[in-house]
């Protein structure tokens, strides 16, 4: 026996529906208003706490006289009601999804803007600390860019560097053309006179009037030099030069020493300005000449101080002190008395009727004097070269004679008294005369390379 009841829908109390209803409608309400702001981040945009939910379609309505499986109505549909919601501030916080909780807790925190201030949605860049257009953040970072500063800083020690180097190349180059200074040149202390004189030159021929013992100071870079005594009382000066020639760079200048002496200068202030000078001076003058490049040729005076860096030196018949010194060039001395004091660099020395002390000192070059008389302590020194010295030696002098590579070879009188101290590397020793008991002089003789010859004169 078939059944043929008809499946009903359950009867619903219309107060409790009404009250499911509004529950429902106060919570979509709340659901579509409660929305969070997030920061405009790329890629990500604002969305619901509560995606909407879709309402079912309505099941279909099955006749009661049809046989069909029976389908089960849902449980609870949400029916919008045309009804204003209902006030939900007094309602319980609703709990967010773990996704939009991930997402919130991922957002950095950002201070509370000002009330004077205007909200406005902060972006990427604000969030980040970079600056933007018109705003920066409270401590922005400020980048300084070191590598033009460093490349100023090479350049700037690269012309450094060239100042330097064409500076020390231009003093060496002076220093190296300008005059030598002998270990014994003399220091002169002057005092101009208030009546001195100074006058322009031409080259041409000046006179300049003088007392006893004058001083002439010639101060050059090139040319010849030749002083000779002349008239007592006046100094007569010649000059000559090529056709560049500048007349304003020669000056004379006259004034008075210590002493009261009257003191000429001749000046030329050209460099590389070449003047000859011919000069006639009172024999008891006094000559100081300091040139760069040319030959010197001074007589008949009284006393002479030369520095010279190249050309060849020539004193004859002098009666003072004689203080020669120079690098490239050789130094003659004739008829020359008192002290005595010659070095070169590379370049011989010889000299004949010397009376005197003698210190003689070359590099590179010879050593000969004939006709000397040695006082006091003389010494004869080179270091590539030979010495040969004839003539006398004081009884109570002390005589130093040394090479490195030659001979030495004395010419002494038959009577001459003298102890040998003689010290030979590599040589020969042949000595005519034996040590003397009495009084003798002390004669020391080096050589490293080389024979000691000391014979009689005939």
């Amino acid at each position: 026996m078939v059944d043929h009841t008809t499946n009903k829908q359950p009867e619903r109390d219309p107060a409790v529906t009404a009250k499911k209803r509004r529950d429902i409608r106060n919570r979509n309400d709340i659901v579509g208003r409660t929305t969070l702001e997030l920061p405009s981040l790329s890629g990500l945009e604002p969305m619901p706490l509560f995606p909407p939910k879709q309402e079912p379609a309505p099941a279909p309505h099955l006749d009661a006289a049809t046989s069909s499986p029976t389908i089960s109505a849902p449980k609870e549909q949400a029916i919008v009601s045309a009804e204003p919601p209902t006030d939900a501030t007094n309602k319980p916080p609703i709990p967010l999804p773990q996704t939009t909780d991930a997402r919130l807790r991922a957002v950095p925190a950002r201070p509370v803007p000002n009330q004077s201030q205007q909200t406005s949605g902060l972006s990427l860049k604000e969030i980040t600390g970079q600056t933007i257009t018109g705003q920066t953040t409270s401590h922005p970072l400020k980048r300084i860019r070191l590598r033009p500063l460093l490349k100023a800083l090479k350049a700037g020690l690269v012309l450094a560097l060239l100042c330097i180097i064409i500076g020390g190349a231009f003093a060496y180059f002076h220093i190296s053309t300008s005059v030598p200074q002998a270990s014994n040149a003399i220091t002169l202390h002057q005092r101009a006179s208030p009546t001195g004189q100074r006058s322009g030159a031409t080259p041409g021929e000046s006179s300049i009037a003088v007392g006893d013992q004058p001083i002439i100071e010639l101060q050059g870079y090139r040319g010849n030099v030749s002083i000779a005594a002349g008239q007592t009382g006046s100094i007569f000066i010649k000059t000559s030069g090529d056709q560049t020639t500048n007349a304003d760079n020669l000056h004379y200048t006259q004034s008075h020493d210590e002493q009261g002496h009257d003191l000429v200068r001749i000046i030329n202030q050209a460099i590389h300005q070449s003047i000859n000078y011919e000069i006639l001076s009172p024999r008891a003058t006094e000559v100081r000449v300091t040139i760069d490049s040319g030959s010197i040729a001074i007589a008949g005076i009284s006393g002479v101080t030369i520095l010279s860096t190249n050309g060849n030196i020539s004193v004859q018949d002098i009666a003072g002190p004689t203080n020669i010194a120079t690098r490239n060039g050789d130094i003659t001395l004739n008829s020359v008395k008192g002290a005595m004091t010659v070095q070169t660099s590379s370049g011989s020395i010889r000299g004949n009727t010397l009376d005197g002390q003698i210190k003689a000192t070359t590099r590179n070059g010879d050593i000969v004097v004939q006709h000397g008389t040695l006082h006091e302590q003389s010494q004869l020194q080179t270091q590539q070269g030979s010495i040969t010295y004839a003539g006398t030696i004081a009884t109570k002098g002390d005589y130093k004679m040394s090479t490195q590579n030659g001979n030495v070879t004395l010419t002494l009188p038959a009577t001459s008294a003298m102890q040998l101290h003689a010290n030979i590397h590599s040589g020969t020793l042949n000595n005519a005369f034996r040590t003397a008991s009495g009084p003798h002089a002390q004669v020391s003789i080096n050589v490293d390379s080389g024979s000691i010859i000391i014979k009689k004169a005939t």
